[in-house]
């Protein structure tokens, strides 16, 4: 688990778990008891003082894994609610996870992809499911960009390379 924060009430935590994608269907079934793991660890583990409402919404993707963003809700509702935590939870099926990279030499063996450019960025989409080998070694050099941020960069106008080598 990888977390990413601005501050204490807006975060992201970055779960990989290749080709699992953590069962969303079971997450469908009991949201309550994966999130009380979730936030019991961000509690005891990294020290986060969680109470109130949230917005939650997960983006699961065969390549990665699941991203959840969790977004705190000013409410005047929840305002002086010290007692625990409510979510308003959306879950994001098939997801898209770009890759941004600064060198193509990173990609110079790997198949199945469609390589994007914007603003002298590069944005790898991964055609086919990633060996761990692979998906290691991208993201060690590379940002994770997912949501709506992909829909502004996957269209023809930025297509730099599809190496879509499978026939």
């Amino acid at each position: 688990m990888r977390i990413e924060y601005n501050d204490m009430d807006n975060f992201v935590i970055y779960l990989y778990d290749n080709k699992k994608q953590k069962n969303v269907d079971d997450i469908k079934e009991d949201p309550e008891e994966f999130f009380k793991n979730i936030f019991f660890i961000l509690k005891h583990k990294y020290k986060f003082n969680l109470d109130g409402l949230y917005k939650v919404e997960l983006f699961p993707c065969i390549n990665y894994g699941i991203i959840i963003e969790v977004k705190k809700v000013i409410d005047d509702f929840y305002q002086n609610y010290t007692d625990g935590v409510d979510l308003k939870i959306k879950i994001n099926d098939d997801s898209l996870i770009l890759f941004e990279i600064d060198d193509l030499l990173l990609l110079d063996d790997v198949t199945d992809i469609s390589i994007f450019r914007k603003n002298d960025k590069f944005y790898v989409l991964y055609l086919t499911e990633i060996s761990d080998k692979d998906l290691y070694k991208i993201l060690e050099h590379s940002n994770i960009v997912y949501g709506d941020k992909c829909l502004e960069i996957i269209n023809p106008y930025n297509l730099f390379v599809d190496k879509n080598l499978s026939i």
